[in-house]
């Protein structure tokens, strides 16, 4: 007897049926809830690679780099980054569809050779509508939906996991006969392709090797299948020497400088981090049950079995339609099921062992969970299609009250997952990202040169500049990588007159060395009202700089030294300032010389310097915008909300400031100012800044009743 699943087809009929619906519906959803703008983390880099055509932070992403910049030029009439954004809608809306013809693949019925959508036929129609149902259900999970929305390769290489998939069941099919070498050369060019892509579905290699030996264990002895393999994977890891000659243009983005064969490999090894891929599968980071396999049942949960939406239980919907899935298979194809089970065991066990994940980890890693999602949404797919198709070819009277149950059940499947996440999923009215870069960049004067300190505060930033060509008189200079040769190499060819007392050849002398408590007096030049600095005369001949070594070791990192030797040569000729997320553990030292100003904070040759009022005043009432932050229709996230409760001490000072000058008018305007745009109440301070806000707002109204 023939297993019918090797040799069902889904006409063409059927692939538009399930691709064009669920795809307008998906990405009409990802549409209205696109981000307009550049969210927090990787999408600003990502973002200002494809525009650049340059080169990412190991190891990459080349294969999106060069799709955003094809999409970016495209003559759509929408700004570059909301291109780049509805494009990870449009590579969302693939993953659903692939994911779903994948799981209904093996549920069509194959009496007869017509596959006709009539309804009176009765073969595929509830398969088909019950497929889409399910696959919405996934399109519109936590977690796919949020990569749904951002420019960022974790949704392109969740589009690559479900083409990977579908070619798997393409093989498994042909696997007795020659088409099946064409298959295996396609996945590994898959694999090799992803590889520029992200290293996740690297990770699906072990259920790969069971998937083939349960189907067709010649295959793994064969000669023609290992060329065909291996073939395949090698052209698509071809793709990725197209990394030197994009780093050998020097784009504004050139991560590694992987211009040559040394550094490619650098970079593809990802050395700068550690090296050795990054692989560290012991000591585990944290407690593998309690904290690693729970934050992977936790992404699912959040994904599949969530009953904290609006429709509660019904959020369960698409977990119960994957387990049940799962039970069908196993009674209907005992081998398929076995493959599929495998398959997503092997990657859900081998990706917690690959990412070792530490605990309370500052960010949250599920996107990493994608694969392992995307197999089982398959299933999820298949379980509802067999279950309509079960329901629909019942006898008796029961028959439409099941039906009417069935269609209720699968429709809830798509709406309970809008519901719980399309508010939280919404980032069309999220700004926050850019207009963090933005009023940092306008509290800058010309040729300033700005330190900052991690991805926050470095990519916006960068878009802006690279991306957008916005401010280019500032040299934006990123502290950790300073400990890295080819970064400051970067800085000093693109800008030969930087102050900075080394060449290109002795660069060398910038690196971490030995180091005890060292004061280093510097000269100071100029005027008071250079730096403006108000009540003084006169400034000090020099000042002293008392540098420690590092809390844990007799040593001063390079970016320290760069500081220094840059803070010498430049003679106090270019303003220097540092981002206001640069805390004391980097530069603790140039501290007590910094002037806060809002979001920057000016290095000046006074220790402890008085406020510059006007400067705050300027910046915070002025300059600055605030979208969102009072808008409760807006999700405030952790970082948003961090940098808003930054600025909190400028407008306490600006207010306490006018205050001691008398001044109860402009101290009520500048605080009611920052109760608008920075309710307290949404912000949620920690306690000392909200006792602070009280305590001004107090005296405020004591002063006020006074006069």
């Amino acid at each position: 007897m023939r297993n019918h699943f090797e040799t069902a087809r889904l006409t063409r009929k059927t692939v538009l049926a399930v691709s064009i619906p669920l795809g307008v519906i998906a990405m009409s959803l990802y549409a209205v809830t696109c981000s307009r703008s550049i969210p927090w983390w990787d999408t600003p880099e990502y973002a200002t690679a494809a525009l650049t055509l340059g080169v990412p932070h190991a190891p990459g992403s080349l294969l999106l780099t060069l799709i955003g910049w094809i999409v970016a030029a495209l003559p759509t009439g929408i700004s570059d980054i909301f291109s780049l954004n509805l494009l990870a809608g449009v590579l969302a809306s693939g993953t659903g569809v692939m994911v779903t013809l994948t799981g209904l693949r093996p549920a069509i019925p194959t009496t007869g050779s017509d596959d006709s959508l009539v309804y009176g036929r009765r073969r595929v129609f509830p398969a088909v509508l019950a497929a889409i149902l399910a696959g919405l259900g996934f399109a519109f999970s936590e977690t796919l939906w949020m990569y749904a929305v951002m420019f960022t390769p974790y949704i392109l290489t969740a589009l690559v996991t479900a083409i990977i998939l579908w070619s798997l069941l393409r093989w498994w099919e042909n696997a007795d006969h020659a088409d099946a070498l064409k298959w295996l050369f396609i996945i590994s060019l898959l694999f090799g392709l992803d590889l520029s892509v992200h290293r996740t579905n690297f990770l699906l290699l072990p259920g790969l090797f069971f998937w083939v030996l349960i189907r067709h264990p010649r295959t793994l002895v064969s000669f023609k299948a290992w060329v065909c393999g291996l073939g395949g994977l090698f052209t698509g890891l071809a793709a990725h020497l197209l990394t030197m000659p994009l780093a050998a243009r020097d784009p504004y983005m050139n991560a590694g400088n992987a211009s040559n064969w040394s550094r490619f490999w650098d970079y593809l090894s990802i050395k700068q981090q550690g090296g050795g891929f990054l692989v560290q599968f012991f000591p585990r980071k944290a407690d593998i049950w309690d904290e690693q396999i729970a934050d992977f049942l936790a992404a699912f949960q959040h994904s599949f079995f969530s009953t904290d939406g609006p429709l509660g239980p019904f959020g369960l919907l698409s977990g119960i339609l994957g387990l049940l899935g799962l039970v069908i298979l196993w009674r209907r194809h005992r081998r398929l099921a076995l493959a599929f089970t495998t398959l997503l065991l092997a990657t859900s066990i081998v990706t917690v062992l690959y990412f070792n994940i530490p605990a309370d980890f500052f960010r949250s890693l599920h996107r990493h969970y994608l694969p392992c999602m995307t197999i089982f949404a398959a299933i999820s797919v298949y379980g509802a299609s067999m279950m309509a198709l079960g329901v629909w070819n019942m006898k008796g009277r029961l028959r439409p009250i099941a039906i009417g149950l069935m269609a209720l059940l699968l429709v809830d499947t798509a709406v309970a997952q809008v519901a719980r996440n399309f508010e939280c999923r919404d980032m069309s009215q999220e700004y926050f990202a850019e207009d963090f870069a933005r009023n940092t960049l306008s509290s800058l004067p010309k040729n300033a040169i700005l330190f900052v300190a991690g991805d926050n505060d470095t990519f916006p930033l960068w878009f802006l500049q690279g991306g957008l060509g916005e401010r280019p008189d500032v040299t934006i200079l990123n502290l950790p990588l300073l400990n890295t040769d080819w970064y400051v190499k970067q800085t000093l060819l693109r800008e030969p007159d930087f102050p900075l007392p080394y060449t290109i050849d002795n660069l060398s002398e910038i690196r971490h060395r030995q180091w005890t408590d060292t004061t280093i007096m510097l000269p100071v030049v100029g005027k008071p009202a250079a730096y403006g600095i108000t009540g003084w005369k006169n400034l000090p001949d020099s000042i002293a700089l008392d540098i420690p070594p590092m809390s844990d070791a007799p040593y001063l990192l390079a970016q320290d030294w760069f500081v220094l030797q840059m803070l010498i040569a430049n003679n106090w000729q270019r303003p220097v300032y540092l981002a206001s997320t640069v805390g004391g553990w980097n530069l603790g030292w140039l501290m007590p010389y910094c002037r806060m100003e809002g979001y920057v904070k000016r290095i000046v040759p006074i220790k402890n310097p008085p406020e510059n009022i006007e400067i705050l005043r300027k910046n915070l009432m002025e300059r600055y915008t605030y979208r969102g932050y009072a808008d409760t229709e807006v999700e405030l996230d952790p970082v948003s909300r961090q940098m808003a409760v930054n600025l909190y001490a400028g407008f306490l000072t600006l207010v306490n400031q006018e205050r001691s000058r008398d001044d109860f008018g402009a101290a009520r305007e500048a605080y009611d100012h920052m109760m608008e745009v920075l309710p307290p109440q949404r912000l949620k301070p920690p306690e000392q800044i909200q006792n602070a806000i009280d305590r001004v707002g107090e005296q405020l109204n004591e002063g006020m009743t006074r006069r």
